[in-house]
């Protein structure tokens, strides 16, 4: 071989080694990047599910720790929710080995909070991983009846419905037992919020002439179904969660100032209302000759007017553009053929019957009350510190009340002639329903419920109460 023709061979012997050369610290490289991605990948993956554990970690704080949920609503061991802030450090080296999580919480206002959870992992040559979760938190005002349009709130009371004809859209809960016999059809349909279901704290009944539709039947003897009653992801709301047994937690009857000596009282803002001349009265559609400026009343001074009116006659209180809020100091007892509207509520100090007498000294006839809620914001309601009694008497025409019908005590719906109409709910200790053959419908409404049991005025909420349940209303990542 001759000398220049070696000398090309160990040229191109050269170049191919340099190309082999450079093709293998091209792959060395590019293997060295995707591990590094990789390893960054796996990195960044675990520093974000720190960072999320640790926006879990605040929602548990701010649900059972007592001084977060204290702060974070603004209880009277730490009033100033306003502002309210907090934070902790947390060592997650169980986790990932040598990493931290850091929580801060600032609330925007009472039971609303900003939550940023930053997570930190340490890399090689003292560098370091870390991701930033971001969300807000709040809870909602309470719902005084747990979404249900039914509600009895007694220790050792029940429902009972028989032969009757009820549509319920919403909940209907018992603190006690519900039973349900004679011929009845009871259908519950979901609205709004609630779920339409059926819950009770003990027992649950029903005739083999009776039938129930709902989404859910959820009692201490029943759990229709675990997923329907929606015992496992609500736990805080439930005793007992089981196949055949999903019972509930009591609740108590939502409580109502009715003439204590607070300006929030039913009695203290009647008498406001007169004093500043809101108060209007109307017998037969014109002025009533007597008590046409009042909105607090004796029981005789609120007899005169039913009597004033006549047989057959209408007493309005309040109008559509001034409603009013009626306070009577002992019982009302609407019968004779009394019609009487009410733009806005009608609270009794005792007892509140309609309908159990046709006659009031010599006149006689059905009776009959209308409940409108002509504005909104504005409480609209009946409500008796007593007992309210609806009879056989209690109406020539269907019944329609926009409002919150409550009592301390217990509401007896018996008999009654006509189709009833409910916006609002029904609130009682113990509730006794009985032939209602044309029918109760009652739709839930818990902006009506918590301004017509003086829960919200004016749009503050008096005493805020808030739902144990925490929600999340907004979550992001930052790096």
């Amino acid at each position: 071989m001759k000398t220049g023709e070696r000398g090309v061979i160990i040229i191109i012997a050269f170049l191919a080694l340099g190309i082999l050369l450079l093709l293998g610290t091209y792959f060395l490289s590019f293997t060295i990047i995707e591990s590094r991605i990789t390893q960054s990948q796996e990195v960044g993956a675990k520093a974000y599910y720190l960072a999320e554990t640790g926006i879990y970690k605040a929602i548990w704080k701010l649900k059972h720790d007592s001084e977060w949920s204290a702060c974070f609503i603004g209880e009277d061991v730490c009033p100033d929710c306003e502002n309210w802030s907090a934070s902790v450090y947390i060592d997650s080296n169980a986790l990932v080995p040598d990493s931290s999580i850091h929580i801060s919480v600032q609330n925007t206002s009472c039971a609303r909070a900003d939550v940023v959870s930053t997570s930190t992992i340490p890399l090689s040559g003292g560098s370091t991983a870390q991701r930033v979760v971001k969300t807000t938190v709040f809870k909602a005002l309470a719902d005084p009846t747990e979404d249900s349009a039914i509600f009895t709130g007694g220790p050792a009371e029940k429902i009972d419905i028989r032969d009757s004809n009820i549509n319920v859209y919403g909940n209907i809960f018992s603190n006690h037992q519900f039973n349900v016999g004679g011929i009845s059809e009871i259908r519950v349909f979901p609205h709004e919020t609630a779920k339409g279901k059926v819950l009770a704290v003990h027992d649950y009944t029903i005739s083999s002439g009776s039938s129930l539709t709902g989404t859910a039947v959820c009692a201490r003897n029943i759990c229709d179904t675990q997923e329907a009653c929606e015992c496992v992801i609500h736990a805080e709301l439930f005793q007992e969660c089981q196949e055949n047994r999903c019972r509930l937690k009591p609740i108590s009857v939502p409580v109502v100032d009715f003439d204590s000596d607070s300006e929030y009282s039913f009695k203290s803002r009647a008498l406001a209302m007169q004093t500043a001349g809101q108060c209007s009265n109307f017998c037969n559609g014109v002025l009533c000759a007597e008590h046409s400026d009042k909105c607090f009343f004796t029981m005789k001074e609120f007899e005169d007017l039913l009597w004033s009116v006549g047989e057959g006659g209408t007493l309005t209180l309040g109008s559509d553009l001034n409603p009013t809020i009626a306070y009577v100091q002992i019982h009302v007892d609407l019968k004779g053929g009394r019609h009487l509207e009410v733009n806005g509520t009608l609270v009794a100090g005792g007892n509140i019957s309609i309908g159990q007498s046709n006659s009031w000294k010599g006149d006689k006839g059905n009776s009959q009350i209308t409940i409108n809620r002509p504005v909104s914001g504005f409480p609209s309601g009946l409500l008796a510190k007593g007992k309210i009694d609806f009879g056989s008497y209690s109406a020539f025409d269907d019944i329609n009340i926009t409002g919150v019908v409550y009592c301390t005590n217990e509401l007896n719906l018996i008999s009654v002639p006509k189709t009833m109409n409910i916006t609002g709910g029904m609130i009682t200790r113990k509730l006794d329903i009985r032939s209602l053959w044309q029918g109760l419908n009652v739709t839930l409404d818990n902006d009506i419920i918590r301004y017509g049991l003086g829960y919200i005025i004016n749009g503050e909420p008096t005493e805020p109460q808030y739902s144990p349940i925490i929600t999340v209303e907004h979550w992001e990542e930052a790096y």
